[in-house]
């Protein structure tokens, strides 16, 4: 990964290159299985809640040893080290919404902001502090770090879900930033 991240960087030559995990790489780290594609992301094809009872079970991830997070966090450090001074380097990953989604299922994910709001609540708790994890690690390894949430656009969710399931979550991931490293990104 470091290899072809290097040389699209010295062909096309991009402010920076973001290193990151997909949106999958948390859910993944929490159980989900995913199928890879030989063109495109990696899809999940079994969610990694099977049932809300499960939830109690499952502790927030850890970025150093769970899934394939440890993989990109030394790409990371790899693409640094080899084009740090040439470029901006960064880190994403899906972020708690988006994470919650795949990890309990889309399909019943939305349903269940309706059906079961503190379930979903159980569910994001669980993926900010995964997120919450991971900047530790990236910011601590001094890189930034964006958090992707297309599952909570305005075209799947309505304003008021938005207020109530993704922004709490994305203020907490924020403050966090800003609180330890002195910056929100």
């Amino acid at each position: 990964m470091t290899d072809v991240l290097v040389k699209a960087f010295r062909k096309f030559r991009p402010d920076g290159i973001s290193v990151n995990p997909s949106l999958q790489g948390i859910p993944e780290a929490l159980g989900c299985r995913l199928a890879f594609q030989k063109y495109g992301a990696p899809l999940v094809i079994e969610p990694g809640l099977k049932s809300y009872d499960e939830i109690a079970d499952k502790a927030p991830v850890n970025p150093f040893t769970d899934g394939r997070l440890p993989h990109y966090l030394e790409t990371v450090q790899a693409v640094h080290a080899t084009i740090g001074h040439e470029a901006c380097i960064g880190f994403s990953s899906g972020g708690p919404f988006t994470a919650a989604a795949l990890l309990t299922g889309t399909d019943r994910f939305f349903k269940d902001l309706i059906r079961k709001p503190e379930k979903i609540h159980q569910v994001l708790e669980l993926t900010t502090q995964s997120v919450i994890n991971l900047i530790d690690a990236v910011c601590g390894m001094g890189f930034g770090y964006t958090p992707a949430e297309p599952l909570a656009s305005s075209s799947l969710i309505r304003r008021d879900y938005f207020r109530t399931f993704a922004m709490p979550y994305l203020k907490q991931i924020t403050a966090h930033m800003e609180e330890k490293f002195g910056k929100k990104a």
